[in-house]
This record gives C-alpha cells, structure tokens and sequence, in this order.
C-alpha cells in the first residue's frame, strides 16, 4: 500500500520476467518491463569496456546484457531497493567448500582452500602472472584467516559466513554498487551493517535452504508460496 513498484529487466518472454509479471499482476503492484535492443557493436562495445573497467572484469559479459538496462532509471529520482547478497542469509555462498572442503579450513591448507574458491574462465594471461596472483591469494587468505576468529571456535558455518562478507561481498558487490550509484539511488538491505551483524543470532537451521525467507512469507504473505520460483532460465516449485 506504500508508493512503490516493480520492474523486470530484459526479454518479455524470460522465466524471470514471465513469473514477475503474474505475481504483481495477480497482486496489483504497479510493474514494468525495461528492455533496450542492443546497440550497434561499436557502442555495445564502447558501453562493455566502460561496464568492465567499473567492475574491474568480474561481472560476465551476460550479466551486463542484463545490468545496461539500469541506464534507463537514470534521473528518474526513484530509489532501487535491491536485494543483492541475499544469499548469504540462506547460505548460497561458498557451499561446496563448507561441505567437501571444511577439513582444509581447520587445518589452513590455503592450497587446497583455493580450489574452491577459483571459478575457471578462458585462460589470458601468462604462467607466471597466474602464480602471481596465487600467491597473493594466498597471502591475503593466510592474512585474513589470522585477523578471524577460529573456526575451532565458532563452527564451519559461521565462519564461512563471515568469510563471505569479508571476502565475497567487497571483492564483488561493490564494484556494481559503486557503478549503480552513478546512475540511480540503490539500497541494499541485505548487506547493511546493522542487518548482517543479527545473522549470527539465528540457528543454523533458519540459515539452511532459505528458511528464513520461507517462514517469513509463511508469516506475512502465505499466498506468495503459491507461485514458482526461477533460477537462470528455469521454473521450479516452490
């Protein structure tokens, strides 16, 4: 009942914006589809450069097909309210290291660590540039698992989650909030300092398969369990 709507970005025909429009259609909240054809090839790539500059090349060229569309909000003297880092409250972070890797945590094997951490892309640079930035990595991690508190301590769980927010949410997100803010206000509820401190008062359990979010709908909005969900381009239960 607030002044307040939604947008999809992209194709009408996306499960993403197919499953949007239903749900604020079925539940009257205002909802537009924000689409630009692509450019000419010179300007997608003048546009793609100046994107990969501001995110310092981790965001995936198919991220940014979708991410360009914020330009049309520019001067719009709206704020986007984004739910980014989301997943850290239904631990979507670091999963497979916290399952098969856990045991290299407790012992520091900063080698082993790595594996799980590296998502492999075409390979550009040289031999000895790679072991370059290993090597930082390493010393970064071997740094930072000095500066936290011990695992031994507080559980694999809880430590990976506060590797996240050390780790993933300032080497990732905040290149693209940066960016963002040049275009239009954006509030990020999720990594909101004094929000992410109360993710160590939950159990385990509400953290597990989105709980939390699970029995917030329940709670407030149990017709919201009704519709599907979308991951990529696939449709599935809820």
């Amino acid at each position: 009942n607030y002044n307040w709507d939604t947008h999809s970005f992209g194709e009408h025909n996306h499960p993403d914006s197919i499953i949007a429009k239903r749900l604020t259609s079925d539940l009257g909240i205002p909802h537009k589809q924000i689409y630009t054809p692509p450019p000419s090839i010179d300007q997608f790539i003048n546009e793609l450069l100046e994107f990969s500059g501001r995110t310092i090349g981790n965001v995936s060229v198919s991220s940014f097909i979708q991410l360009r569309h914020y330009n049309e909000l520019k001067n719009s003297n709206q704020i986007i309210i984004d739910g980014a880092f989301g997943e850290i409250w239904r631990r979507g972070f670091f999963t497979k290291l916290s399952i098969i890797g856990s045991k290299y945590i407790l012992e520091k094997d900063f080698n082993k660590i790595l594996q799980y951490l590296r998502v492999n892309r075409a390979n550009i640079f040289t031999e000895n540039i790679i072991q370059t930035m290993i090597n930082g990595c390493k010393e970064q991690l071997e740094i930072l698992f000095d500066n936290l508190p011990s695992p031994h301590k507080i559980g694999i769980d809880n430590f990976i989650e506060i590797f996240a927010i050390k780790t993933k949410l300032p080497n990732y997100f905040c290149y693209e909030q940066s960016r963002l803010d040049n275009i239009i206000k954006c509030y990020m509820p999720f990594i909101q300092p004094s929000l992410l401190e109360k993710i160590f008062i939950l159990p385990l359990t509400m953290r597990r398969n989105g709980n939390l979010f699970k029995l917030l709908l329940k709670n407030n909005n149990k017709r919201l369990t009704k519709y599907p969900l979308v991951k990529g381009d696939t449709i599935y239960p809820y």
